[in-house]
């Protein structure tokens, strides 16, 4: 990241906070990308859900039982709201609010995580839902190098004026367990029936 000397020297405003503001945002989006990568190479088949019961399916048979204790539902915001509107049998809706944590929200038991779609994006009207231990199925390594080194005279910053920032982030991503997550899909367009009471 090169930054003109005569900028740092001339503005009022701490345009160095800025930069490091922006070198955080960029390490996170840039660790969840490659997270993302990983995801999409080892799931690249993804089980359509529609209803309860094909939830209720993955989790009691298609899902590994050692996994099914730490298992989460993650979705992203299309994927969340198709949820939100599910109902089993009696009319009840299938997403809980959890009482004992505010904004976390509960379908068969399990938490549901939502990421937005701009990490997790969809395909059309197809959202992708993963259910099971992402942290098991996907292992990130922190290589624990991380360097934001600047400089004025290395390079091209003695030529040009400029503070020239290198920033280096050693990390790693593997799938570790496969097992340990069902990839699922919902398309968003589907409309499940409509649960009739019976008088």
């Amino acid at each position: 990241i090169p930054l003109p000397r005569t900028l740092l020297q001339d503005s009022d405003q701490n345009i160095l906070r800025v930069i490091a503001k922006w070198i955080a945002v960029k390490t996170l989006v840039t660790r969840n990308a490659e997270i993302l990568k990983v995801i999409n190479a080892t799931f690249s088949v993804k089980k359509p859900v529609t209803n309860t019961d094909d939830f209720k399916d993955v989790l009691n048979v298609e899902l590994d039982p050692a996994f099914y204790a730490s298992a989460k539902v993650i979705t992203n915001e299309l994927g969340f709201n198709y949820l939100s509107k599910l109902k089993d049998n009696t009319g009840k809706y299938l997403m809980q609010p959890d009482p004992t944590v505010a904004d976390k929200f509960n379908i068969l038991g399990k938490e549901i995580i939502k990421i937005t779609s701009k990490t997790l994006p969809s395909t059309g009207n197809v959202a992708p839902v993963y259910i099971g231990d992402l942290k098991e199925a996907i292992r990130f390594y922190d290589r624990g190098v991380y360097e934001v080194t600047p400089t004025t005279i290395g390079g091209d910053a003695f030529k040009r004026n400029s503070l020239d920032t290198r920033i280096i982030d050693r990390f790693d991503v593997i799938a570790l367990d496969p097992e340990a997550v069902v990839a699922c899909s919902i398309d968003v367009t589907f409309v499940p029936e409509e649960v009739v009471e019976t008088p």
